[in-house]
């Protein structure tokens, strides 16, 4: 059962009504189904990891179909390495850009630029793959890494005095609200006691570090989001970026909790996403961004980091 790529907006439409529906009801379908450190989902045949929003996407049909495995390849793949996927198996989009070089408008002379396309494939879960003799295809996670260990708050804070010594980002605990301040370049976070698990108090700190990559000293992202959406709605859109960036570098410290979930925030989202289907698609790319750049920052190569 060969899968065909769809077209660019059938494909879209595709993934923006599964999300739609998840936030309507009040889910984020951008959340890791797995606590192991090893989550980034990847390609079974390659070993490399997908990136920007095939992460999420990937995590979401897993939840949505129970999948056990984060591994996923496509039909030639399968075919390549003597597999078979089970019939009436339904695939995913895998989204890419290709780049093209095209006539450039604003001169007469001829000369070109490059523009890139959003192009998609479709893959299947290794769950859905059978061998030769029909068996389920084992995935081998020997050399998968365990989440951080021992003590997770002691983990964090040595996180927060490598990330303050390295991109100058001040950390203060105080009051009841975590928050970062551009114009103070800080995070702020509540009292570790204010938490009801240590990992809500990780995933409320990796949330604050993911928003402080976006200042004007770094990726200056919330004045591209203020010149786009407007302040209201760049607000909710750099919420987003950040939860779905969390999750990323959750994934990676295998951490599990959630920020607290608001729901004026998924009501904006779902205002934008009905009137711009490209909108997680930059979402998760900035999101990797910052996933990148956090690593780029402490000086250290993740093999998660796509």
């Amino acid at each position: 059962m060969k899968s065909k790529s769809k077209s660019k907006s059938s494909a879209l439409d595709e993934i923006v009504n599964d999300l739609i529906t998840l936030m309507e009801n009040g889910v984020k379908p951008w959340r890791c189904p797995w606590s192991a450190s090893d989550a980034m989902p990847r390609n079974f045949s390659t070993g490399n990891e997908y990136s920007g929003v095939n992460i999420f996407t990937m995590w979401m049909y897993a939840a949505k179909f129970e999948f056990s495995s984060n591994h996923w390849l496509t039909f030639k793949q399968a075919s390549s390495l003597g597999y078979k996927v089970i019939k009436g198996s339904k695939s995913v989009p895998v989204f890419f850009y290709k780049s093209y070089e095209v006539e450039d408008e604003n001169y007469d002379d001829g000369r070109k630029k490059l523009v890139k396309v959003l192009k998609n494939f479709r893959a299947f879960n290794i769950d859905q793959v059978v061998d030769e003799k029909g068996n389920p295809v084992k995935v081998d996670t020997s050399n998968s890494e365990p989440p951080i260990s021992g003590d997770i708050f002691d983990a964090m804070e040595k996180l927060k005095s490598e990330y303050s010594e390295k991109s100058g980002v001040r950390f203060v605990t105080s009051g009841g609200k975590a928050f970062y301040s551009p114009s103070n370049d800080k995070i702020n976070m509540p009292d570790f006691s204010l938490f009801d698990s240590e990992d809500g108090y990780a995933s409320t700190l990796l949330h604050e570090i993911l928003h402080s990559t976006g200042s004007e000293q770094r990726l200056n992202r919330f004045t591209k989001q203020n010149a786009k959406y407007g302040l209201k709605d760049s607000y909710a859109i750099e919420e987003l970026t950040a939860d779905i960036g969390a999750c990323f570098l959750g994934s990676y410290y295998g951490v599990s909790g959630e920020v607290e979930n608001h729901a004026s925030y998924l009501a904006s989202w779902l205002k934008q996403l009905r009137n711009d289907k490209s909108l997680f698609l930059k979402a998760a790319a900035d999101a990797q961004k910052a996933y990148t750049y956090f690593f780029s920052i402490l000086d250290k190569t993740s093999k998660r980091a796509a």
